[in-house]
């Protein structure tokens, strides 16, 4: 009897056994023909024995270590292992510089201030060289809303020490608040092998600006978006120049179109929550596991 070909859920350590989506991805693979199992990316103690993909879902910890997670990853693609999103993804993709990038090729993105790592600057002064009333202030490699800050002109002062503690670690990023946010909410569009699956809109609670549900926001499923979003969205896609198995497009409704927020290509949450769009997910990984 041939054994089943496995592959490996990456995640972190409090979530060593899968969360509730990758569960569902899981026993959509198993149906595909696939033996799954979990394994925490910095546990050094785990094999990848008869593996032959790993696919980076909720190693929601990386960017406290972003060195030691893009060294792992390395070390996956050297093993000959399989891994999605593929290790040269990973890296574009975990510094938020990416969306210059994708700004120089039109890209709608809001108006941001860079500053690299040792450099200084004045809040205050940034806040009214642009004329913003409100920013967010954020590390270029950050996660889950994680040292993430609005900026008004009065709070700039109190947030002068924070800054520096954050460039003296790595680059920083600016950007001008997008008010509609905080009225029409944060879409999140899904995409497997280069299809739209599903999305989501994510709101904030009154009074916060972040919509994740750690800050109480609040996620509003089985919508669809207007037509033209989801090809707007598919647009950006289309500008990204790295390989891409899955995605995550999290943009704000400006007017009827989209102004780009960020591209999740790491270990979005995707918001699966059934097992027809988590059986979306394991066609797209059977079908690229077939053709590697």
């Amino acid at each position: 009897m041939t054994s089943r070909p496995m592959i490996a859920l990456a995640t972190c350590r409090r979530l060593a056994d899968l969360n509730a989506d990758d569960r569902l991805l899981a026993a959509q693979l198993e149906q595909a023909g696939f033996a799954t199992k979990p394994i925490v990316w910095d546990d050094s103690e785990q094999t990848l024995d008869n593996v032959v993909a790993v696919i980076v879902r909720s190693c929601w910890d990386y960017q406290f270590r972003p060195k030691q997670f893009l060294s792992w990853a390395e070390g996956i693609t050297s093993s000959g292992v399989q891994l999605f999103n593929p290790v040269a993804t990973l890296r574009w993709n975990h510094d938020k510089r990416y969306l210059r990038e994708l700004a120089s090729l039109a890209v709608p993105v809001p108006e941001t201030a860079w500053f690299e790592p040792g450099t200084s600057a004045v809040l205050e002064q940034v806040m009214e060289d642009y004329g913003w009333k409100k920013s967010v202030l954020k590390p270029a490699v950050s996660a889950t809303a994680w040292n993430t800050f609005l900026v008004t002109q009065a709070s700039a002062a109190s947030l002068r020490t924070k800054f520096d503690e954050m460039l003296a670690s790595g680059a920083v990023m600016m950007q001008r608040f997008i008010e509609n946010i905080t009225t029409s909410g944060e879409w999140s569009f899904i995409f497997f092998g280069d299809q739209f699956s599903h999305a989501i809109l994510k709101r904030p609670q009154g009074g916060d600006f972040r919509v994740q549900t750690e800050f109480g926001g609040t996620i509003e499923r089985n919508i669809t978006p207007p037509p033209v979003l989801i090809e707007e969205a598919r647009t950006i896609l289309n500008n990204v120049s790295v390989q891409w198995l899955y995605a995550r497009v999290d943009a704000v409704d400006v007017a009827g179109h989209l102004c780009l927020i960020e591209i999740e290509l790491i270990e979005p949450a995707l918001f699966l929550h059934s097992s027809r769009t988590a059986a979306k997910f394991a066609c797209a990984i059977a079908s690229a596991v077939v053709q590697s």
